[in-house]
């Protein structure tokens, strides 16, 4: 069967693209791959691997190749420094990682991130066919990519590079090739985890993520306020992990707003599908997104998802409109729409309530099934393989 090496940024059982992974090695050791996974760190993702008896290694490579960030006067006087000492992390690591695939021999070379270029010039030196997960706008991201970002897209064009794209959005963004390059979406659920929901909801709106100004928190509060103030009842819960300095400035702020008693911080949780299962509405106003996990998981457990109209955000909600040329989501495009959709999700009859939340969910349970995207992937694997000897 066909043997695949990864190659991931991150150890981190919490981020979206280890998540992911998970989901579609698992699948993929099932259907008879030969997997082995490369990181660039120890963490519960080598756990996870090593627990379940998937063959793995940590070679400390830069986890992207990315310019150290300076937000300090000492970090810049590091700048240098950092910037000398991943130089000799990617050669170092090069060489390790050349080893290894003497070593293991794979079919197929799997880069689970966009701006790790690690894994494309090893599969080059051995004329590996290397496919290239790419879950994310660079520009977006807040970082200032190795050489340049004209860099990034230049290897994207290269013949021996197959770019697995997450989103059509993501496709047109790098305009890249339908000869070599494809569209796949994420393995988000499966049908196993189905659970039949009793209404009504409780009366509480979740967000459920990393807490940043890029997820859009801030502003999240401040239309909250709004809603609140202005006569609203529900309760806001923020679940997920974040800086402990921006945790402590988001307190202040509630209480600046005067609505301390209204919002809970949850921190992580493990429990975040039965949240959703119970919650009015999940709230997803992130600045930029390539997917968003969270809206499928949210249509997945039967709520009513408000969303910012951008990126991969815009088209779950797309697909649910040509699916079923029915709008099952609502989606805002300025900050100040925030309050009044809140509004109108919570005055929605019972009726047209559970009518949009289980039709949401029939389209996610369709285009986000695991079994679906490990079996895309799989014959794209063969595809490949099988032009590159005709």
């Amino acid at each position: 069967m066909i043997r695949v090496l990864f190659l991931t940024n991150s150890a981190r059982l919490t981020g979206g693209a280890t998540i992911a992974l998970i989901n579609l090695i698992t699948k993929l050791k099932s259907k008879g791959c030969t997997i082995f996974v490369v990181n660039p760190e120890t963490g519960g993702f080598v756990d996870f691997l090593n627990g379940n008896c998937i063959d793995n290694a940590v070679i400390e490579y830069p986890p992207m190749d990315i310019y150290p960030y300076v937000s300090t006067f000492g970090s810049f006087m590091k700048f240098p420094f950092r910037l000398i000492r991943n130089k000799i992390k990617s050669l170092t690591s090069f060489n390790k990682l050349s080893l290894l695939v003497e070593d293991f021999r794979p079919d197929i070379i799997h880069t689970n991130v966009g701006p790790l270029f690690i894994g494309s010039k090893v599969a080059k030196k051995y004329g590996i066919p290397h496919c290239w997960h790419i879950r994310e706008f660079a520009e977006s991201i807040g970082v200032r990519i190795n050489p340049s970002l004209t860099y990034y897209k230049y290897l994207l064009k290269d013949p021996n590079n197959h770019c697995i794209c997450i989103t059509k959005e993501v496709f047109k963004h790098y305009q890249l090739d339908i000869n070599k390059d494809y569209v796949v979406y994420d393995g988000v659920l499966d049908t196993e985890d189905d659970v039949f929901f009793n209404y009504p909801k409780k009366d509480y709106i979740l967000f459920v993520g990393y807490l940043s100004d890029n997820k859009g928190i801030r502003i999240l509060l401040s239309e909250y306020a709004n809603y609140y103030l202005g006569g609203g009842r529900l309760k806001l819960w923020l679940a997920g992990d974040s800086n402990k300095s921006y945790l402590e400035n988001c307190k202040d702020y509630v209480s600046k707003l005067n609505i301390s008693n209204q919002v809970s911080f949850l921190g992580p949780r493990n429990d975040v599908y039965s949240l959703m299962r119970e919650s009015k509405m999940v709230i997803v106003p992130s600045y930029s997104e390539g997917f968003s996990f969270v809206v499928a998981e949210a249509m997945f457990n039967e709520t009513i998802v408000l969303g910012r109209n951008i990126g991969g955000i815009k088209e779950q909600f797309d697909n649910c409109f040509f699916e079923t040329d029915e709008e099952l989501a609502y989606r805002f495009n300025y900050d100040y729409e925030i309050s009044s959709y809140i509004s109108i999700i919570d005055s929605l009859p019972y009726d047209e309530y559970v009518h949009k939340t289980k039709l949401a969910k029939s389209v996610v349970k369709k285009l986000y099934n695991k079994d679906n995207q490990a079996n895309v992937v799989l014959s794209i694997y063969k595809n490949i393989l099988s032009n590159r000897y005709v």
